[in-house]
């Protein structure tokens, strides 16, 4: 619900109550219309107050028209900044997706790579053409994570074999950001217009 739902609820029946009192005043008048027509100072009085409280409800009446429109005017501006903040999420949320499953894909791609040098670097030491040492270094699993990946990548990479649930895929979390926000063709509802009926058939 909107900040301006339950003071457009008030007002609408705040006016709603004064249309009964214009109309219930109205009929006061009338009964009293023809004694005073025919000088009944009585009668003359009470249409006087008649028309006072009757002149007090009509200001009343337009100035809880003014301020629903004022606030139908504001909960719509609401709406709208609301539906933007909700597209900017979709939008944020929808970018990280793609980047999550880019980033798992490459992760894929550079864990082979890395088994693919392994298995030349092993097959580099069974030749004895290099000291034994030097390459165990190149094998050393810190040697070239360090050099070659960002420190907050390393633990996404299996190396070697490490247990399932230690390495898991970005794009897990896709399930719950797909839900954020709206998209923006998504439209939020126009605001209701005030005092104005369509006539059927106007939109043929």
């Amino acid at each position: 619900m909107s900040t301006y739902a339950d003071r457009l609820s008030q007002l609408r029946a705040r006016l709603t109550d004064v249309g009964k009192q214009l109309s219930s005043l109205a009929d006061r008048r009338k009964s009293f219309s023809l004694a005073a027509a025919t000088g009944d100072a009585t009668a003359r009085k009470q249409i006087a107050d008649t028309d006072a409280e009757a002149e007090a409800l009509r200001r009343e009446e337009q100035t809880i028209s003014a301020a629903v429109e004022t606030a139908v005017a504001l909960d719509k501006q609401q709406e709208l900044e609301e539906h933007a903040r909700q597209v900017d999420a979709h939008r944020h949320a929808q970018g990280v997706i793609a980047l999550n499953l880019e980033i798992d894909a490459a992760l894929v791609h550079l864990r082979e790579m890395f088994e693919r040098r392994a298995v030349l670097l092993a097959g580099l030491a069974r030749t004895n053409i290099v000291d034994g040492l030097f390459v165990g270094r190149l094998a050393g699993k810190a040697g070239p994570t360090r050099a070659a990946c960002h420190a907050g990548l390393a633990k996404f990479i299996a190396l070697e074999h490490p247990a399932p649930q230690s390495v898991r895929p970005l794009a897990d979390t896709n399930t719950i950001l797909v839900g954020i926000g709206a998209p923006p063709e998504a439209e939020s509802p126009p605001a209701p217009r005030l005092g104005r009926k369509r006539k059927e058939g106007s939109d043929q």
